[in-house]
């Protein structure tokens, strides 16, 4: 168990969840990409301890896309780089805990992969990007984005995320995650709730939530972050103080470096355009007995149109 009170466990097409791939890249390669569709799933498993378990076999995994069993591809343990997107709430009320969230913010990208390629997102009631240009892996530049960071204003975090999902578009890495801190729920926000689990659907983003709630405060509202993180693969965190946040992300740092990358093909009849829901199942060696895992509840594949034009491309 990570510091603080953890919330509940639970790409489309390239850049949606699906990417093309085929045998594990070598070292030092982070693409993942041919010329056959895959749904690619980064899938964290853990014991009864909830610690991570290494060493697995594509044995030890069974995949269904709609109740169907799928065909594992491809199959590897290794630290993808990932595109990062971190979102962090500017509005007045985290004046007190500003210093705490850039001090951990800072020390995550301390702990990424080189060749992450990450960007800031500030939010109060209006959204916007603290780099200079897309994405940066310098971690003194990143660390000036923060500082400049004003605390003011209200809290539009669904607008946020919304634009933190389409700028994750952008990005060149297969793998792709999104951490939002943010003290409350939203009160200014165009988008809604529905729409922003929508868009990160689409994204294939993995999000990391992290609430930091006042006692009194009216905005609190767990059940969103939660709502965000669980069908991602992602997870929730309600630290008691903001002094937990470096050990927080330390732990989102670990997750996202030490999860097992599995991909398939899915059938033709899925260029539907509709949601289509995924189940992972990982036995241990031996036993047989289940594992927890975490992974994306689900993709939206192309609709018939956009497949063909891709296929014609």
């Amino acid at each position: 168990m990570p510091e603080g009170r953890r919330g509940d466990h639970s790409r489309g097409w390239a850049g949606l969840g699906l990417a093309q791939t085929e045998p594990p890249p070598p070292e030092g390669a982070f693409r993942i990409s041919t010329n056959v569709e895959r749904v690619v799933l980064p899938v964290t498993v853990a014991d009864r301890q909830d610690r991570v378990v290494p060493d697995l076999t594509r044995d030890n995994f069974r995949l269904y896309d709609d109740g169907r069993l799928q065909a594992v591809r491809d199959f590897f343990y290794r630290d993808i780089p990932l595109t990062v997107g971190l979102v962090m709430d500017s509005s007045t009320s985290m004046g007190p805990k500003r210093d705490n969230a850039i001090l951990a913010a800072l020390s995550f990208v301390r702990l990424s992969n080189p060749e992450d390629e990450a960007f800031v997102v500030s939010f109060n009631e209006k959204v916007s990007f603290g780099l200079p240009k897309p994405f940066s892996a310098d971690p003194e530049q990143l660390g000036t984005a923060f500082l400049d960071l004003p605390c003011r204003g209200r809290t539009a975090l669904y607008d946020a995320v919304v634009a933190a999902t389409e700028h994750l578009s952008g990005g060149t890495r297969d793998k792709k995650a999104l951490i939002v801190v943010s003290d409350g729920g939203d009160n200014v926000s165009r988008y809604r709730l529905r729409q922003t689990i929508e868009a990160i659907q689409r994204s294939g983003a993995i999000v990391y939530a992290i609430g930091l709630f006042d006692a009194d405060d009216p905005d609190r509202n767990p059940g969103v972050l939660k709502q965000l993180a669980r069908p991602t693969g992602g997870e929730a965190f309600f630290p008691e103080s903001p002094r937990q946040l470096p050990g927080i992300l330390a732990r989102i740092a670990q997750d996202l470096r030490s999860q097992y990358t599995i991909t398939y093909a899915p059938a033709t009849e899925a260029h539907d355009g509709r949601y289509h829901r995924i189940q992972v199942i990982a036995t241990a060696p031996g036993s047989g007995r289940r594992l927890a895992v975490r992974t994306r509840a689900g993709y939206y594949a192309p609709a018939p149109d956009s497949a063909a034009a891709g296929a014609s491309q």
